[in-house]
């Protein structure tokens, strides 16, 4: 007798028969199907990890950026806020700029072979033409390094960017001539609005053909982009060491519809996901929000409903996965779409576009701490001193009042007017509640004198380093205040060393990279007020990046005074023909100076000196004629004449003043003397005019011992010049 387990299986076999078989799917499916999980899986873990452990303190470190309340306000009490992670932050970032964007590149390429020392002097001016000139460099690298101070990390993103630019140009008059050569270019589209004809004597035909046209240039240009991007749109594994082992990395954000379909998704996808965004708070630390000034700040609400204009949750993953079958994984960035992240297409890649600025590297992490972690302590503990000291010079300079109930008229009592007066049915009935604020409030500028300290302790950022506190340098030796400075320095000089060898190096390792796979053709930029071919194609994409911070060697006026001191010596070694030094040493020494003073092209200054010139200085100066050696003891004769000249001169100019100021002196006495014992006012005029004869005969004695020196006429020849003892008195 058959059991109810044996009917139902036949019942299953029965339905099996008639369901539709299974779709096989291909090899490169599976794999696809494989990579989706692998995305979906890696980015659901990093972005709950993002939510539970990150991105509440980088919106509490932002926060307290933004000088916001702490939530342990009490109503009727001082709110102030302290601003020490602010003020903190803003002392160190211009120093930071000053050395990220000074004369000198702080980032350049090393050649690995003597023949690419001209690729990478190129490559280094092109990449800083990437960085300040194609891309707003400034703004987005301090971006960057704000955002690594604030909130834990600063984050940048390469990538290529082929633009199509189009030009309109209206043309009158066009030749024929003209006219074939613009439908030559290819790049010219040309469109022809008239044509009219012009007589010209002495032609064939006594007349030509003139052409109005519309000619519309299109420039496909290839350009490399980077900016900072927000900290809560950056995801990565949980587990990662430093940004190269990292198993995953993504940028994930909120996109509107109608730029996925410009990337060129599917709109059928795109319709399907529109609206879905990922959203699992539960903490209610929004860092987007917690990063703008206004924290109700909404995107406003319109009439009119844009259906292109609405959000898609839209990611591009970086993984490593198997795609071939081989057993072996590769780098893959992978687009995805949907709160659901479904998988839309995916593509090979060699290197993941993120340049990552951290302050303080943990070891074995991928994030350290920050500048606001140092700091957000300090400001809470302040701002708490800081209400109690407003409270209490509140209550000292508004004392508060005791008053007998039923005696006093509470109304005048509770009125702030001042000098109001308060109604009493018999004196005595209210007295003020003494509030020392000396003993209270005044006691706590102590505490914030200790916070300070521990601040500057922290941070290196104090007002004797920065020049503004007098009372901390006075009566301080120079070694001292140096010290100072130095000690202070540190802090900023070990930072900027951080960021330059994390960020800063990605970031121009990422531009190289980037520039040698996607730029196709050569591209003229001008560098240092000259127009100059750069060509990609012929460069290395694993030429080593190196840091070029010249740290601890003082300010730019010291190095400056420095080069003097080196060009000096360079310029003595090369009178005595020494082999130590070269034209080409000496002219980069006088360029260093150039930049150094804050001019960016030494060319305007010195022309450039190559070796090829060099060598044919070198030539020039071996055809010469040897000079004969007699001539030279003669030109060396003649120049110690010259000297000896000049030093009688100025001894004769140095003893025309003395001599004057005793005339000068001498007459003064006289004048007084005079009056003193004669009782008789002498005439100013008179001794002027003495003055100026004894002036002139001066002048002549002096004009005549240099016409001596230099075997010139005498006075004997000359005579004393016209004036001389014509004054009004006798001369000394």
């Amino acid at each position: 007798m058959p059991t109810q387990e044996t009917y139902e299986d036949g019942m299953d076999a029965f339905l099996d028969e008639f369901e539709e078989p299974e779709q096989e799917l291909s090899e490169e499916e599976e794999r696809e199907q494989e990579l989706e999980k692998v995305v979906q899986h890696a980015a659901e873990q990093a972005l709950l990890w993002r939510e539970e452990e990150l991105e509440w303190q980088q919106a509490k470190a932002t926060d307290y950026y933004m000088g916001r309340p702490f939530g342990n306000e009490t109503e009727g009490r001082s709110r102030v806020v302290s601003t020490d992670v602010r003020d903190t932050i803003q002392a160190i970032l211009p120093s930071l700029m000053r050395i990220f964007f000074g004369p000198e590149n702080t980032v350049e390429y090393e050649p690995r072979k003597p023949e690419d020392v001209p690729a990478a002097e190129q490559l280094t001016d092109m990449a800083n033409y990437v960085v300040r000139i194609d891309n707003n460099g400034f703004l987005q690298i301090y971006g960057a390094m704000k955002d690594a101070m604030v909130r834990l990390l600063g984050v940048l993103k390469v990538w290529h960017e082929q633009a199509e630019r189009t030009e309109g140009y209206e043309y009158t008059g066009l030749s024929e001539a003209a006219m074939v050569e613009l439908e030559a270019d290819e790049d010219v589209e040309l469109e022809v609005r008239g044509s009219y004809e012009v007589a010209v004597p002495g032609s064939p035909t006594g007349f030509i053909t003139l052409y109005d046209a519309l000619a519309v240039r299109r420039h496909d240009e290839g350009v490399v982009r980077f900016e900072a991007v927000p900290p809560e749109e950056f995801i990565f594994s949980p587990e990662a060491r430093d940004r190269d082992s990292c198993e995953m990395m993504g940028h994930v954000r909120s996109v509107p519809a109608s730029e996925l379909i410009a990337m060129g998704i599917d709109p059928e996808l795109v319709e399907q996901h529109k609206g879905k965004t990922y959203a699992t708070k539960t903490s209610g630390d929004d860092l987007e929000v917690a990063r703008r000034f206004d924290q109700d700040q909404r995107e406003a609400e319109h009439d009119e409903h844009d259906d292109a204009r609405e959000d898609c949750w839209f990611g591009e993953i970086f993984v490593h996965a198997d795609m071939e079958g081989d057993g072996t994984t590769s780098l893959v960035c992978a687009r995805v779409i949907g709160d659901n992240h479904e998988l839309v297409d995916w593509e090979y890649c060699d290197e993941r576009p993120f340049a990552i600025f951290v302050c303080d590297p943990e070891p074995h992490t991928l994030i350290g701490t920050s500048t606001a972690d140092t700091v957000m302590d300090i400001q809470l503990i302040k701002s708490s001193i800081i209400r109690a000291q407003l409270d209490s010079l509140t209550l000292a300079l508004n004392q508060r009042l005791e008053v007998v109930e039923g005696e006093v008229n509470m109304a005048d009592v509770l009125n702030n007017e001042v000098g109001a007066i308060i109604r009493v049915d018999k004196p005595g009935m209210l007295r003020e509640v003494a509030h020392d604020f000396s003993k209270t409030g005044g006691a706590a500028f102590p505490m914030l004198q200790y916070m300070d300290e521990q601040k500057e302790n922290r941070t290196g950022i104090s007002k004797a380093a920065a020049g503004l506190d007098a009372d901390a340098l006075q009566s301080a030796t120079k070694a001292a205040v140096a010290a100072t400075l130095s000690g202070a320095q540190q802090h900023i000089e070990l930072l900027a060393r951080i960021f330059a060898e994390t960020g800063m190096k990605q970031l121009y390792s990422l531009i190289l990279k980037t520039l040698v796979k996607h730029q196709d053709q050569a591209r003229t930029i001008r560098v240092r007020n000259e127009w100059v071919e750069m060509d990609p194609r012929a460069w290395h994409a694993n030429m080593d990046v190196r840091i070029n911070l010249a740290l601890g060697v003082g300010s730019s006026e010291e190095k400056l005074m420095l080069m003097d001191a080196i060009t000096q010596h360079q310029k003595m070694l090369l009178d005595e023909g020494s082999p130590l030094v070269s034209q080409v040493q000496y002219r980069a020494g006088l360029a260093r100076q150039v930049e150094l003073a804050g001019f960016p092209n030494a060319n305007e200054f010195y022309q450039p000196w190559t070796a090829e010139q060099k060598e044919q200085y070198q030539q020039q100066k071996a055809q010469q004629p040897p000079q004969d050696p007699a001539m030279i003891a003669v030109q060396g004769q003649l120049e110690i004449e010259k000297a000896k000249l000049r030093l009688d001169e100025q001894e004769m100019i140095l003893k025309d003043i003395r001599e004057k100021a005793k005339i000068q002196m001498d007459f003064a006495i006289k004048q007084a003397t005079a009056e003193a014992q004669y009782g008789v006012q002498i005439s100013n005029q008179e001794l002027m005019a003495d003055q100026a004869t004894a002036k002139a005969i001066i002048d002549a004695a002096a004009k005549e011992a240099i016409a001596k020196a230099q075997g010139g006429p005498t006075s004997g020849q000359q005579g004393i010049p016209a004036g001389a003892g014509g004054g009004g008195g006798q001369a000394p």
